[in-house]
């Protein structure tokens, strides 16, 4: 206490306190510079926080986004593969159905033998029901064989196409003319088309029908009827872009395919005797001949002068054909006309069929088999089995009188298939 108090030790107790206060002063400026340093560091930190939650905020806006495309791409995707399941069955069940078999023919070309023609609609019948019958021998697959359409369809100029049969001597008009009607009515799925003059008329619908018979999944092949024709060369060509031309098969009726055609390596069929195998040559005046058609040279088409009438108007047929007997009605002929063979052109009996084959038949009397083969039942329909001409059986697949059957409740209805007396729109 006397230390503290003595006058001479007052300096040095000076200059300590001095000291300690400069510690002090300099020890609260560090720590204000860790404090500054601190809140810039605090401020910076706060700053990128709220960057960061801003970035954040636009992350999760983004995800949202995101989140909302894929739910709709993947409903999307969904409907799609759903669609795409409901094509494929379609797909299938169109191929699975029964299969068509499509021929065109360019009739100007492509001409029927004479044998055919001059025997007016009942060779008109045999020339339509050959055609059938050799399409379907052509198709490998035995259930094809079965379950197949067959569509045909002869596009001609008539008129011209007449005038040049009637000029070379093939046949006369009135045969032409009855061909016609016969080749149309003989199967359903069969037709004849007059085109009108110009070739160009025959060429756009063939290649039309060529583009989308092609192009039909259940179309398993189409015959071409016009390997005479160089210019078919550019309309089969174009087919090959998309693959379709594989379905394509040339029907060769003369004895070489043409030049441009052949180039194509195309599958070709050769069915003699059912067209003419050469070019048609028509005599002028001046003795000279134009090549128009086909002119049957082999012994089995001989040339054949249209032949005289009979004493009562019909024209004289074929070896072992006939007329119906008008004082019977259908159903008495002895035996009376096959129902399938006049009505479908595909009686699987052939020569073995108890029924008749060898009628001349009027269309009249084809309209009335038609309406008599409705009275009896589908024997195959009447077996609860599915028949595979469907729609175009000639026999009938359900009761006329349908639910007011009377005869079904007694067990004595001919129809006793499934269903075959439900009203039409069940049975449809």
């Amino acid at each position: 206490m006397n230390d503290e108090l003595n006058p001479a030790a007052l300096p040095d107790r000076f200059d300590q306190l001095v000291d300690e206060l400069s510690c002090l002063y300099k020890e609260n400026k560090s720590r204000s510079t860790r404090l500054e340093q601190a809140e810039q560091e605090l401020r910076i930190t706060k700053e990128r926080n709220e960057e960061l939650e801003k970035r954040v905020k636009d992350l999760e806006r983004e995800v949202g986004v995101w989140r909302l495309a894929l739910e709709r791409e993947e409903a999307a995707k969904e409907a799609m593969v759903k669609t795409t399941h409901g094509l494929a069955r379609e797909l299938t069940s169109i191929r699975e159905d029964a299969p068509l078999i499509v021929c065109l023919i360019d009739g100007d070309g492509t001409v029927f033998s004479q044998k055919y023609l001059v025997s007016g609609q009942y060779g008109g019948r045999q020339a339509a029901q050959t055609l059938h019958r050799n399409l379907l021998e052509s198709i490998d697959a035995e259930p094809a064989r079965t379950h197949a359409v067959v569509c045909a369809t002869v596009f001609c100029n008539r008129r011209g196409l007449r005038d040049t049969l009637l000029r070379a001597g093939i046949c006369s008009a009135q045969q032409f003319s009855d061909f016609w009607v016969g080749f149309t009515q003989a199967v359903n799925m069969f037709q004849m088309v007059d085109v009108g003059p110009g070739k160009e008329a025959a060429d756009a619908k063939l290649r039309e029908a060529l583009r989308v018979y092609t192009r039909m999944p259940q179309v398993m092949r189409v015959f071409f009827g016009g390997a005479h024709d160089n210019g078919y060369r550019p309309p089969l060509s174009a087919l090959a872009l998309d693959g379709s031309i594989d379905k394509v098969v040339l029907i060769q009726a003369h004895h070489e395919v043409a030049h441009e055609l052949r180039t194509l390596n195309l599958e070709n069929v050769r069915w003699d005797g059912l067209f003419m195998p050469h070019k048609l040559v028509v005599q002028t005046a001046s003795g000279s001949g134009s090549g128009l058609q086909d002119l049957p040279s082999s012994p089995s088409t001989p040339r054949v002068a249209p032949g005289p009438p009979k004493t009562d108007g019909k024209p004289e047929l074929p070896p072992g054909m006939r007329y119906v007997d008008n004082k019977m009605s259908l159903g008495k002929q002895k035996p009376p006309p096959c129902n399938f063979h006049y009505l479908s052109a595909n009686c699987v009996q052939g020569a073995k069929c108890q029924y008749a084959h060898n009628f001349v038949l009027t269309p009249g009397q084809i309209a009335a088999l038609r309406k008599m083969a409705k009275t009896t039942p589908c024997h195959i329909a009447n077996r609860n089995q599915k028949c595979p001409l469907g729609d175009k059986c000639c026999m009938s697949h359900r009761c006329p009188n349908a639910s007011d059957c009377a005869l079904t409740k007694a067990g004595k209805c001919k129809w006793t298939g499934k269903n075959m007396h439900d009203p039409p729109s069940q049975s449809a």
